[in-house]
């Protein structure tokens, strides 16, 4: 999709983490790709944490769900200074992502709110016209993997971090919607969340319509398990 004549001037030095010319699945297993160096972190004293949920944090600094595919991803979020870090939403069972492309540069000439997005062959020229859409489907590894990576994800932080771990329900023909949302909590409670996040704003992803369409509209909440 680019290339390095491409590039516009503003195109940073280091690559993004995520690759939108390769598969969610191979983000996920060889991501995330960084090339920079860790900056050295000094913790503040216990006694400037901070109260979240009832865990005691470094700093309120964090990342939403989303970014964070894997331990790996977390692994790095905590180590550049992210310490309320979340865990990518998971499902119950295994879901694929949408095949390439899904995620793309769109182009902002015109009023983009009312037709289809029009995709851009290349970043703009310019940062202020930089504008992408996405529809990942919200893929989900197995239960299996979970169970392993979730544990391994909680490993790597470190005493004033914490991890969230969000969930969501999966529609199926002639199944509960509420009982999968649960049956997701419990596998992230099972594989060691201290914190989930019930993700209420993309359960839309069977239907061909925007979030803003969504029943339950675009909240999560947040609880902390004792």
């Amino acid at each position: 999709m680019t290339s390095k004549n491409s590039l516009p001037r503003w195109y940073p030095d280091h690559p993004p983490l995520y690759d939108i010319e390769k598969t969610y699945l191979e983000n996920a297993t060889h991501g995330p790709f960084f090339s920079g160096e860790i900056p050295e972190r000094i913790f503040p004293p216990k006694e400037k944490w901070i109260d979240f949920l009832g865990f005691k944090i470094a700093s309120p600094l964090g990342v939403p769900a989303g970014p964070l595919l894997t331990a790996n991803w977390i692994k790095l979020a905590a180590a550049l200074g992210f310490d309320v870090v979340t865990y990518k939403t998971i499902r119950s069972q295994k879901h694929p992502a949408h095949p390439l492309p899904n995620m793309i540069y769109v182009n902002t000439h015109g009023d983009v709110n009312a037709q289809l997005a029009d995709r851009a062959d290349h970043p703009p020229k310019n940062i202020e016209e930089l504008a992408v859409t996405n529809s990942f489907g919200m893929p989900s590894m197995s239960p299996e993997f979970l169970m392993e990576d979730i544990a391994r994800a909680n490993s790597f932080l470190k005493p004033g971090q914490v991890m969230i771990v969000s969930v969501v329900g999966t529609p199926r023909p002639n199944e509960s919607f509420q009982d999968d949302f649960v049956e997701a909590a419990l596998l992230a409670k099972d594989a060691g969340a201290k914190i989930i996040e019930a993700n209420f704003s993309c359960p839309n992803v069977a239907k061909k319509r925007g979030a803003s369409t969504c029943p339950l509209k675009r909240f999560s909440k947040s609880v902390a398990l004792s």
